[in-house]
């Protein structure tokens, strides 16, 4: 090993014993990341008892004791750095994401790990140069001004991705959704009272426009010299470990808040519910109109914007999910941008194997997680894969054929 790498590799552990340590330090001179820090403690590991998938083996008992994992590197493709379970843990024989229901081949993390929520330009423009968007497990599609929208990608482990962005400014709805997830919420600036709400919610959030968050992000100057500022702002999978890092000696709790519920319930087999035919799901945004086929073949849903598929520019990869779920709420115009309301409750729909169901959807408050359930009040079951869940609000509207 280099001396350059150990240095790294010592700063990183002293950081975690940083983290870990009962009373919180100064902060570091010179960090990249702008958080406003939740006052409570990190929760004890394995506390959170989010909903089982159907089908699994209970949890075991959440007693433990926890050590640092030995030999971090912040390579492009390490997993973020987190404790390691000992003890009755240390025997479960599966591991699920969360946000999927499928298994993760990780005996380390025992799904409590915390998302990651970025924001993503959508624009005709900025849909040019978008990547990291086909690694996300749960995409949201919320208007953020008229007949435009914009994109918060979840991901329960961002590895291995080489480009994400453009990263854009979030807007309170943005910051409601992530909260929902208790996520970590990358963006580059505020709008539209965001700032506020970021504050009031003492959520855990990197900001690129700040002048210490710039090690996180960086400018594509290829796309920036193309008078294309907005759309030129990107991240990695190394920048973001090392970002929530340091995020995470400034008293961020690196695993999920232990009062978190999972609203998903996933089935333990593919399954079609007892509904409609949805092979097309179109959507009105004014002029933008984005839609999603059905694929038999692969069971799953591809996504299509701008009159052509919607690609992940670091792979080629057409958007695909295995449900679709859009959501009707009402929204107001302030500040220049869209404010849509995702606090309170509402109807739906939710798509999976070729068919839908009518739903409702519930958020009492800004922290807490989104619920579905059908007209029985029954949990809406996900079928095990991604998910993509749009927004309709006002008069823009949903066909589905």
């Amino acid at each position: 090993m280099n001396h350059r790498r150990l240095s790294i590799l010592l700063a990183a552990l002293a950081l975690i014993a940083l983290a870990l340590s009962a009373c919180a330090g100064p902060e570091t001179p010179g960090t990249s990341a702008t958080q406003t820090g939740r006052s409570t403690t990190a929760p004890t590991p394995g506390t959170s008892d989010t909903a089982p998938v159907p089908g699994t083996s209970a949890t075991p008992d959440p007693a433990t004791t926890w050590s640092l994992r030995r030999g971090v590197d912040f390579s492009e493709g390490e997993e973020f750095p987190l404790p390691v379970p000992e003890g009755p843990f240390a025997a479960a024989e599966k591991y699920y994401n969360y946000l999927t229901g499928e298994e993760t081949g990780e005996s380390e993390t025992l799904g409590i790990r915390r998302p990651t929520a970025v924001a993503f330009y959508n624009s005709y423009e900025a849909s040019k140069f978008q990547c990291g968007t086909s690694d996300a497990d749960v995409i949201w599609e919320i208007q953020s001004d008229s007949g435009v929208t914009s994109l918060i990608g979840l991901y329960y482990n961002p590895v291995s991705i080489a480009k994400m962005g453009p990263v854009r400014s979030v807007l309170p709805s943005f910051v409601y959704t992530a909260e929902g997830y208790d996520a970590y919420i990358l963006h580059y600036g505020t709008f539209a009272g965001a700032a506020a709400v970021l504050t009031e919610q003492q959520s855990d959030h990197i900001d690129s426009s700040a002048e210490d968050g710039t090690e996180c992000f960086y400018v594509d100057s290829a796309i920036s010299y193309a008078s294309q500022y907005y759309y030129s702002v990107f991240t990695t999978s190394g920048r973001i470990a090392k970002s929530l890092l340091v995020l995470n000696g400034r008293n961020a709790h690196s695993i999920l808040d232990e009062r978190y519920r999972s609203p998903m319930v996933f089935a333990d087999e593919a399954y079609t519910p007892d509904g409609n035919r949805a092979d097309r799901i179109h959507l009105t945004y004014g002029g933008f109109q984005p839609y999603f086929l059905y694929k038999s073949a692969t069971g799953l849903y591809e996504r299509y914007q701008h009159g052509a598929p919607h690609r992940d520019l670091n792979n080629g990869e057409t958007l695909a999910f295995a449900n679709v779920v859009v959501l009707y709420a009402s929204s107001s115009y302030s500040g220049g941008a869209t404010n849509v309301e995702l606090v309170g409750s509402g109807s739906g729909i939710f798509a999976t194997g070729g068919r839908y169901i009518n739903i409702l959807w519930s958020k009492p408050s800004a922290e807490s997680p989104m619920t579905f359930t059908d007209g029985a009040g029954a949990p809406v079951v996900f079928n095990r894969g991604k998910t993509f869940i749009s927004v309709v609000t006002g008069t823009y509207s949903l066909s589905i054929t």
